[in-house]
């Protein structure tokens, strides 16, 4: 259950996000350093140059425009008052919808309690329960293919009936979440490849300079739509709980699953949108989150590329750690390397 704590990231309660590209001239590397810091933060991304034959780009602007400025730095402010929070408001009944909005906003977007999310309304029970806090979307323009332009959210009227085909959405501020509860960073990652040939990066997130557990609840998720087929993707990424510890006076509920991965499929998240994966290492104050995962951009193409990070309001290291675990540091590190193997 989420409870409404809230988190300073770094001492300075801010969240200092940085993201830094490089592409070697042999290896064509791309870094992101995504910093949640000590001090007033920026979300910094840099880009040199590298092979012509094989390379990629960043932008933000939609590579479907006319010339999209492929910017060599990027920078975005960082955020405090970060709450706990849970997937299955953004992982909802319409497949990615949710994240496919939280996605259209460019550069940094920061999830507060103004936001709208799936009410999670599965019957005409729960509509019926929760009718005072339901809104329902209305699409305002559509583009010249069908796709959304506009929309905004209408409070259901109190006579209105439950239809099971509609999405039916509420606040976080109605579910008693308050404050900063989302960390979202998109870009475009651009095949600029002189060869016309598909390119293949590989993705790699290491974290570091943790204090008070803060790895323990932190959630990381990436979230990809592009012009491959099948390149619309949703991966969520956690530190495993470890199962020697006495969790009955804090959690009980935890106590009932065979290990955490069991323990979560079970509270809030969908393993079919999102598969769920563990940290690929973890050390006291240092691991990597995934190692050389595979992405590929064909000819002339494009990726979109998002970052989600929160605090799992579901985790039982919450109230094994007790409040102190809301103070504590975290940096993230996210590497794009081009594999020019392939």
């Amino acid at each position: 259950m989420l409870v409404n704590k809230f988190v300073s990231l770094f001492r300075n309660k801010w969240v200092k996000i940085a993201l830094c590209f490089l592409l070697f001239l042999a290896s064509a590397i791309i870094i992101i350093a995504m910093l949640l810091g000590q001090e007033a933060g920026t979300f910094v991304i840099q880009v040199q140059d590298g092979n012509l034959d094989k390379s990629i780009s960043i932008t933000l602007d939609n590579p479907n425009g006319v010339a999209p400025s492929l910017q060599s730095k990027l920078t975005a402010e960082g955020a405090n008052n970060m709450s706990d929070y849970n997937p299955q408001y953004f992982l909802d009944n319409n497949k990615y919808s949710t994240l496919t909005s939280i996605s259209s906003h460019m550069g940094r977007w920061l999830g507060d309690s103004a936001d709208y999310v799936d009410a999670q309304v599965t019957d005409e029970a729960d509509f019926n329960e929760h009718i005072d806090k339901i809104y329902r979307k209305e699409v305002v323009s559509y583009d010249s293919v069908g796709n959304e332009l506009d929309y905004i959210f209408v409070k259901v009227s109190a006579d209105e009936k439950y239809d099971p085909n509609i999405t039916y959405y509420t606040t976080l501020l109605d579910l008693g979440v308050t404050g900063r509860s989302l960390y979202a960073y998109s870009f475009y990652v651009v095949n600029t490849s002189t060869d016309n040939t598909s390119v293949q990066f590989k993705a790699t997130m290491t974290y570091s300079n943790v204090s008070h557990y803060c790895d323990e609840i932190s959630r990381i998720m990436v979230f990809t739509q592009g012009t491959e087929e099948n390149s619309t993707k949703a991966r969520i990424y956690y530190k495993p709980e470890d199962m020697s510890r006495e969790y009955d006076e804090n959690d009980t509920d935890f106590r009932n699953y065979e290990d955490s991965r069991e323990y979560y499929l079970n509270h809030g998240y969908n393993d079919d949108l999102a598969p769920l994966t563990s940290f690929q290492s973890v050390g006291n104050q240092a691991g990597t989150v995934f190692n050389d995962d595979p992405y590929r951009i064909e000819a002339g193409g494009y990726m979109k590329f998002t970052v989600l990070f929160w605090l799992e309001g579901e985790d039982p290291d919450e109230g094994y750690f007790g409040d102190n675990i809301y103070s504590g540091t975290i940096k993230f590190g996210l590497t794009l390397s081009v594999d020019m193997t392939v």
